[in-house]
């Protein structure tokens, strides 16, 4: 890994740097489900952007899409958190080691 890129993290081995996308992803799912709720049954699609006549109703696409990208966010996330567990623990002349 490159030493400009590992400047200023607490560590090589710790696993921060994965934790902000599934925590970052769960907050969006619950804000999307939050606009979901608020918008009362009236849920569009990304297309339906240009059906919005208030200022209100960017909820009704939002919602929606925070969702979808919270879903996307933790999937992501977890998948890269486990990557880092298997290659951590994986001996060191293993094939997960080799450049």
């Amino acid at each position: 890994m490159p030493r400009w890129l590992l400047r200023g993290r607490p560590g090589r081995g710790s696993a921060r740097g994965a934790r902000p996308g599934p925590l970052f992803g769960a907050c969006l799912f619950v804000v999307g489900a939050g606009f979901w709720w608020a918008s009362g049954g009236d849920i569009r699609r990304w297309r339906d952007w240009r059906t919005i006549t208030g200022q209100t109703a960017a909820v009704t696409v939002v919602g929606p899409l925070a969702i979808r990208l919270g879903m996307l966010l933790i999937v992501l996330g977890v998948a890269a958190l486990g990557l880092y567990h298997l290659v951590d623990t994986a001996s060191y002349g293993s094939w997960l080691h080799s450049h």
